[in-house]
């Protein structure tokens, strides 16, 4: 069982709180009937097509793990690699990151995969997850360069561009010469750090860690790899484009304002908050009024967009923690 100290404890509930702050004022003021009634215009059918593009996408990411894993030594099955990704997903709803842990858990319960080179697989995958996503950034940027200015300039007092404290020479000075005061006492204590039992101990778990981190360089099939991560993302512009297909206001809208949301409300996502509630929520209402969507639509979109996918993931993860003991009891017989 992961453990989880009182300062993290305290830590995810403050981002918690955050995020229910800022789902408070981007809702704020509206008639939870009338948000009810608006959901209820959305396609029942479009809303499924987007389910199962997220479903492809789980099971595309568990296919993905499972190649990183393998140059390790170790095949872990589809089935197991893939419930792990589900209660990942699930764990990260209650504590930002756990999943990561738990999903390197279930292999090493049930398929006896060394627990730390798998935190190097699952870090090499954030770093790849985070190439492709500047690169959607990017595209979103030359494509549609109007979108990301008015969106800055909308939300200029939100974001803190125009804070006083970014402005101010002494901030700069003083976070330059703290830089520098932490690097000289690095330097003049370096050999009594190098020496000491935790620096030799972090440093086995390193080398382990490395291991696991390029692991992606003894891939038997690079070019099946590059397909998989290219195939999330274009599962995610799908579902995001099938919620847009499936409301009358947003019907017409076409593949790039689909990107454009896909980039931004990742950016909401990655946020440190429990399953981006409230960031996600500003990030694509702000983007639809950008776009030229009104922001009671706005809202709805993206609380249909986040909503049928926090149920779906809830649902799933739950399925796949009870079923991940009932699979593998042959095992731990």
């Amino acid at each position: 069982m992961v453990k989880i100290n009182l300062s993290k404890s305290l830590k995810y509930l403050m981002f918690f709180g955050l995020g229910i702050v800022i789902f408070y004022f981007v809702y704020r003021g509206q008639d939870p009937s009338r948000i009810w009634e608006g959901v209820k215009e959305f396609s029942f059918g479009w809303v499924l097509l987007s389910l199962v593009f997220s479903f492809i996408s789980l099971l595309v990411r568990a296919l993905r793990w499972r190649m990183m894993i393998q140059p390790l030594g170790y095949s872990p099955s589809i089935l197991n690699t893939f419930l792990a990704i589900l209660i990942m997903y699930l764990a990260n709803f209650a504590f930002p990151r756990l999943g990561e842990i738990s999903r390197c858990g279930v292999l090493t319960k049930y398929e006896k995969v060394p627990f730390t080179p798998q935190i190097g697989t699952v870090v090499t995958e954030r770093i790849i997850d985070f190439i492709i996503l500047i690169f959607i950034f990017l595209v979103v940027i030359l494509a549609q360069f109007g979108l990301i200015t008015g969106f800055i300039d909308n939300n200029r007092l939100k974001l803190g561009f125009d804070s006083p404290l970014l402005h101010s020479s002494l901030f700069w000075f003083g976070l330059l010469a703290f830089i520098i005061l932490m690097g000289a006492v690095f330097y003049l204590y370096r050999d009594r750090i190098r020496s000491h039992a935790w620096t030799k101990k972090i440093s086995e778990l390193l080398k382990k860690f490395l291991e696991g981190l390029l692991s992606v360089r003894k891939l038997k099939k690079p070019g099946l790899f590059i397909f998989y991560s290219l195939s999330i993302y274009a599962c995610y512009f799908l579902m995001t484009l099938s919620i847009l297909r499936g409301y009358e206001p947003t019907r017409e809208m076409g593949a790039g304002a689909a990107f454009a949301l896909l980039a931004m409300g990742s950016i909401g996502m990655i946020l440190p908050v429990q399953g981006g509630i409230g960031t996600y929520h500003f990030f694509v209402i702000e983007t639809l009024l950008i776009l030229g969507l009104a922001r009671p639509e706005g809202q709805l979109v993206a609380l249909v967009l986040h909503g049928s996918m926090t149920i779906f993931i809830i649902f799933i993860g739950l399925v796949a923690l009870l079923a991940l003991p009932i699979v593998n009891r042959k095992k731990m017989e």
